[in-house]
């Protein structure tokens, strides 16, 4: 109990003193993209701003970027709860360890205190282990299939999960990874008249706009 209150008066205090945020633009660009999408709907299923991620913030982008930020700081206590059950399943000796270590890595710290959305995207993965662990693959593939509309990486996760179900034999579980893509596609082909909206949308698939460059 001592080692988890001095963590979160940590990361409250960090919170506090803290003079700026991290993830730069995207910080912000998440924020906006919550906090408008109420006026502008289409933002709702921008692929920029990620629709999980949107639709859950936003009602609290409109308390302001710092109510934001809190949340994303819960959200990670929340993934350190569920680590510490990760270790539990895992019948380690000391459990609550894996929380810490997941609390001190100075990636998730510094995430923190921001708007980005990897801090949700991190749950997808956490949940998916933990239910996997009780053997429940069922639920733990449909929840796994919504991570690539929290983030884009989500996709390269669902992919490593298909790589394990193909190679541990549990090719029926393999469906059920979809149900994310096809009521995401669902819905943005009603919104947006893409039939493929996954892809057309997408920003790192369909776009002119280089924003990052490249070498030789």
């Amino acid at each position: 109990f001592i080692s988890w209150f001095s963590k979160l008066w940590f990361y409250l205090v960090n919170f506090w003193m803290s003079q700026g945020f991290n993830g730069g633009a995207d910080s912000i660009t998440h924020y906006q993209i919550s906090k408008y999408s109420w006026q502008h709907d289409y933002l709702l299923m921008d692929q920029w701003g990620k629709p999980v991620f949107t639709i859950l913030f936003s009602p609290i982008a409109q308390l302001g970027f710092s109510a934001v930020v809190l949340v994303n700081i819960g959200l990670i206590f929340l993934g350190a709860f569920w680590a510490y059950g990760i270790g539990r399943d895992l019948q380690l000796k000391r459990p609550w360890l894996v929380a810490l270590i997941a609390l001190w890595l100075p990636v998730v710290a510094g995430n923190g205190i921001s708007a980005l959305t990897e801090m949700i995207c991190a749950l997808f993965l956490i949940f998916y282990i933990r239910m996997a662990l009780k053997e429940r693959f069922i639920l733990a593939s449909v929840v796994l299939g919504f991570m690539p509309f929290a983030r884009s990486e989500g996709f390269v996760i669902v992919a490593l999960v298909i790589l394990f179900y193909a190679f541990t034999g549990r090719w029926r579980f393999m469906p059920w990874l979809l149900a994310g893509s096809v009521v995401f596609n669902t819905l943005g082909y009603f919104i947006t008249d893409k039939a493929l909206w996954i892809f057309q949308s997408n920003p790192y698939v369909n776009t002119t706009f280089d924003m990052y460059g490249h070498g030789t």
